[in-house]
């Protein structure tokens, strides 16, 4: 069995009447993908992806699998499908995409890296449960006390 580092960048959201200024709160499942983190706060000028690289060689891991969309919606690769990426941010200058720079640091030290994109999106509605959706496929759909 091969060990596999699995890197997620989770945005947490606020609820919706929460003020632009207030901290969200990941342990609140109402607050899980009510209001999008704005882009502004994005900046993740410390990342190193070289060090995941090396945490992943730690550990005996010969491939990272990233989650480069998760169900938030924010693309962690510069993208024009969607205005809710990396490429709208002050990283970089807008230039930044974090795919990008884990698959050079993964073909650095001969890491295997594999792409998880969610094709479900909560932020803009594709995928989700709808009010229609039966009460068996709403009730598979909610998040548990807790996993937060």
């Amino acid at each position: 069995m091969q060990t596999v580092l699995f890197p997620i960048l989770l945005l947490v959201s606020a609820p919706a009447d929460a003020p632009a200024d207030a901290p969200a709160d990941a342990s609140d499942p109402a607050a899980k993908l009510a209001r999008p983190t704005p882009l502004e706060k994005i900046n993740p000028a410390k990342l190193d992806t070289d060090q995941w690289v090396r945490v992943a060689e730690s550990m005996g891991a010969g491939q990272i699998l990233f989650v480069a969309k998760h169900t938030g919606g924010f693309c962690w690769w510069s993208t024009e499908t969607s205005d809710y990426g990396i490429r709208n941010t002050p990283w970089r200058d807008g230039k930044g995409d974090v795919v990008a720079d884990l698959a050079a640091s993964c073909r650095k030290r001969g890491i295997k890296l594999g792409i998880y994109l969610s094709p479900r999106d909560d932020v803009f509605g594709a995928g989700g449960v709808s009010a229609e959706a039966s009460p068996r496929r709403r009730a598979a759909a909610t998040v548990p006390d807790g996993c937060w």
